[in-house]
């Protein structure tokens, strides 16, 4: 039996237990991170009806059908891999943190 892909934590589920639970999450700096998690747990869930997927695999089945396409389609696969790393630190960096000042004697 195939299990759903969450978008979002189960009714039964308390805040509090949700939070306890939780992975401790990288900075979130413009507030966005949330939305942006949901709509890759959509593309998921659609991508899953589309083949077939078991959402345990959706993730890494997606990857390899964007190597498929990125073959055939447009820009290395390796580029778009290295642009979406840029974005995700962009969209995870700790403004809030100062660099730490230097020693000097």
């Amino acid at each position: 039996m195939k299990k759903p892909i969450p978008t979002n934590p189960g009714p039964s589920a308390t805040t509090a237990d949700r939070l306890a639970t939780a992975p401790a999450l990288p900075p979130n700096p413009d507030g966005r991170n949330v939305q942006r998690a949901h709509a890759a747990a959509v593309a998921l869930a659609a991508f899953c009806r589309h083949t077939g997927a078991d959402p345990e695999d959706a993730a890494s089945d997606l990857l390899t059908d964007l190597m498929h396409w990125s073959d055939r389609s447009g820009p290395g696969f390796a580029e778009e891999l290295r642009r979406a790393r840029t974005h995700y630190a962009a969209e995870t960096a700790d403004f809030t943190q100062a660099a730490p000042e230097e020693h000097r004697d």
